[in-house]
């Protein structure tokens, strides 16, 4: 459906969670992601991994899920207050897409492991949902 699309793309997300508002629905199951967490699985096409490995960006390495929405120029985010500082440092090198609805979920509990999970505001737990 992505490459129907003729849209570019070097980052795919198949499972992640959104912090942020997705930016725009491309097709009925791929849309543009905003700022973006909990990448549960990606695909990363062979010119987006040399792009990360010609801009040395293991020297300016943050969370993987932070440094993958900093590299698609996502810097005014409502989740991360230091995505602009963190952007100086990160060179915007990805085009996103994802599928939507994600193909990939985690298993059920694996909130409770997450420490990024554990600080976002509106993090859903197990306790949260309702008994019927």
């Amino acid at each position: 459906e992505a490459a129907k699309s003729g849209e570019p793309w070097n980052l795919m997300y198949v499972g992640r969670s959104p912090a942020d508002e997705d930016l725009r629905r491309i097709s009925e199951h791929i849309v543009e992601p905003g700022y973006t967490l909990w990448t549960v699985a990606y695909i990363l096409r062979l010119e987006g991994a040399k792009a990360l490995i010609h801009a040395n960006v293991e020297k300016n390495m943050i969370p993987l899920d932070e440094f993958f929405s900093i590299a698609m120029g996502h810097l005014d985010s409502s989740y991360n207050s230091r995505a602009r500082e963190f952007g100086s440092h990160v060179p915007v090198l990805l085009k996103g897409l994802a599928m939507e609805p994600p193909l990939v979920m985690p298993y059920v509990g694996s909130m409770f492991e997450s420490d990024t999970a554990m600080l976002r505001k509106g993090t859903r737990y197990v306790k949260d949902l309702p008994l019927t």
